[in-house]
């Protein structure tokens, strides 16, 4: 369990980090411990993350009933906060980066919350109609850069590479998300 002077500390850190303040991973603690500690974030976004699939199911003919399509949207989020951390232990070696590994990959997932914080509040507008799809889909574009421009400095300063390959990394976050939303939309 994380205690609250850790999480505290996390919150204080992700503050730094989204003022471009490289002192902010300093706040994590940026150990095995840590990164599973790290996934208390996780927990903190699934409320928001269920409301929104909540809200936007839509019962199809010969579709799933809500009860298994909230089974989906479940193992979908757990395979979205996994998938990229588990494919960067591979990654960290081809790019000889392993010793840096959990320097980004505790802060990413605390950036989550960042990234919760930015996407879900314009979601849940759409879900409840407020918003149109043309604001939607502005806005999510908006929310896109920000997500890049912010993932690329973790990855650039966390692991010390290049900004191409920091970009790179982002493309490879986003494809990964990308690939596991299309697999669950067809399920």
């Amino acid at each position: 369990m994380i205690s609250s002077r850790e999480f505290a500390s996390s919150l204080y850190g992700l503050w730094l980090l989204l003022k471009l303040d490289r002192t902010g991973f300093t706040c994590f603690e940026r150990t095995v411990g840590g990164f599973w500690r790290s996934y208390v974030a996780a927990v903190v976004v699934a409320p928001f993350n269920f409301l929104h699939a909540g809200l936007s199911y839509e019962p199809a003919e010969g579709g799933l009933g809500f009860g298994p399509y909230m089974i989906v949207e479940f193992l979908s989020y757990v395979l979205s906060w996994t998938a990229y951390p588990l494919a960067m232990i591979y990654i960290s070696r081809l790019l000889a980066r392993e010793a840096r590994l959990l320097d980004y990959l505790v802060p990413y997932n605390w950036f989550q919350l960042a990234v919760a914080a930015l996407v879900f509040p314009v979601m849940l507008l759409f879900d409840a109609g407020i918003l149109s799809p043309e604001g939607m889909a502005f806005l999510q574009l908006l929310s896109l850069g920000i997500f890049v421009s912010y993932a690329a400095f973790l990855a650039r300063v966390a692991l010390d590479v290049v900004l191409s390959t920091a970009f790179a990394l982002v493309l490879f976050d986003f494809m990964i998300n990308l690939l596991v939303s299309q697999v669950i939309a067809r399920i």
